[in-house]
């Protein structure tokens, strides 16, 4: 048994897989912060299919960048079931997981998700058709819209997939070569989280769970903070 964890923001998804295919899609939608209801939404999905935690095989995590909070506390989940179970774990972050909706585009993949303070987690990437993957091109950033629109320019346009709740663009205002995907981004990833991480496992990629960090992509206030007091 597989259980994918994505708690991107204050929605997130769960999923539980079995033998390659999904078995259980969960979204995690509430007003309650994820401290309060991840663990008890794990375990019901488990209890609802007669899974027992040391039962699972893989388990398959999104480490951001997202809501600081809300992906620390999915890392730490998924970090603990596996010390616990001793199932495999696979990491990746939301921007690949957002591309993923754009494989077989021939141009530039850019993964968007809000990172606040007017501006956005962007990275951009390729897919390969030859390997059929994705290809990074450049590294995760925090950009604002504006100089987005001008990396695109300069790169000869692109498809944005981004996650609709997050952030809504205005395609009008944006160059003509620039298009929105849609639809998709409106899905929970724990779904490709499911399929990437089955991918990782046939090619022996597990990690250590002591290794797996969030993906933060800028620093944190109180990172910030503790280096202020240096």
């Amino acid at each position: 048994m597989l259980l994918a964890i994505e708690t991107l923001d204050r929605g997130g998804s769960l999923a539980l897989a079995r033998d390659g295919r999904l078995v259980e899609l969960n979204y995690l939608h509430s007003s309650r912060p994820h401290s309060c209801r991840l663990f008890p939404a794990i375990h019901k999905l488990l209890e609802n299919h007669d899974v027992q935690p040391e039962e699972l095989d893989a388990i398959g995590v999104c480490r951001g960048p997202g809501a600081f909070t809300a992906i620390r506390l999915g890392v730490t989940a998924a970090k603990v079931l596996a010390e616990t179970s001793q199932a495999a774990l696979v990491s990746t972050t939301s921007l690949r997981l957002l591309a993923r909706f754009g494989a077989g585009f021939p141009g530039n993949i850019v993964a968007v998700v809000s990172a606040r303070r007017g501006e956005l987690y962007r990275q951009t990437f390729s897919w390969n058709l030859e390997k059929e993957t994705l290809e990074e091109i450049n590294q995760p950033a925090a950009v604002t819209p504006d100089r987005l629109k001008v990396e695109l320019s300069e790169r000869g346009g692109g498809l944005i997939v981004s996650r609709e709740r997050q952030w809504k663009p205005e395609p009008e205002n944006w160059p003509e070569d620039v298009i929105f995907y849609p639809g998709e981004q409106r899905r929970a990833l724990a779904a490709p989280l499911v399929d990437f991480t089955y991918e990782q496992l046939e090619l022996g990629a597990a990690e250590n769970p002591d290794e797996v960090s969030p993906s933060y992509v800028r620093r944190t206030d109180a990172e910030k903070a503790k280096e202020a007091k240096r």
